[in-house]
C-alpha cells in the first residue's frame, strides 16, 4: 500500500535527497511541487513514514501525513496507468469545445502538451502520465494560465 505526505519548509533538493535516502528497494518520490516551500511525497507507506520521522527528528521542516485513497503521482500507480491506457486504447477522442489548461508534460503519443490547449488534441487526453508522474504546480502563474 502507499501513502502521501506534505513536507513544509524544505527546499526541493532536500526533499529529493530525503526521498533518495529513504526509498531503498521501494518507492518514495516527490509527487507534487506545490510551492517552493511545500512539496508532497508519495510512495510505499513504510518509506513515507520513515521520511516523516526523519523530517521530524532532524527538524528539517513540518511533515503532514495526507489522508488520500492512493499514492498519486508516483511509480506505484504505473499498473493503474497501464490499465487506464489499455481501457482508453479503443476510445476515439474528438476536440473539445472548452479551453483546457494543462501542466506541460509529454503526451501518450510522444508530443508535448502546449501550455494552453484551446481544445484537447490527438487521440489521448492530455495528462495520461499524471497518475504516476510528479506534478509541477509550483510553476503555475495565475497571470499566465499555464505551467512553464
Amino acid at each position: 500500500t502507499g501513502s502521501m505526505a506534505a513536507l513544509l519548509g524544505m527546499a526541493r533538493q532536500d526533499v529529493e535527497a530525503l526521498c533518495a535516502e529513504f526509498s531503498g528497494p521501494g518507492v518514495l518520490q516527490p509527487a507534487n511541487y506545490n510551492d517552493p516551500g511545500q512539496i508532497v511525497i508519495a510512495g510505499d507507506t513504510t518509506r513515507v513514514q520513515a521520511a516523516l520521522e526523519a523530517v521530524k527528528t532532524r527538524r528539517l521542516g513540518k511533515a503532514i501525513l495526507l489522508k488520500v485513497s492512493a499514492p498519486f503521482h508516483c511509480r506505484l500507480l504505473q499498473p493503474a496507468a497501464a490499465r487506464l491506457s489499455e481501457a482508453l486504447a479503443g476510445v476515439s477522442f474528438t476536440p473539445g469545445t472548452i479551453p483546457v489548461h494543462t501542466p506541460r508534460q509529454k503526451l501518450y503519443a510522444g508530443s508535448w502538451c502546449s501550455k494552453y490547449v484551446p481544445r484537447c488534441v490527438g487521440t489521448r487526453p492530455c495528462g495520461m502520465r499524471s497518475p504516476r508522474a510528479a506534478m509541477p504546480w509550483s510553476k503555475w502563474d495565475p497571470a499566465k494560465p499555464s505551467l512553464a
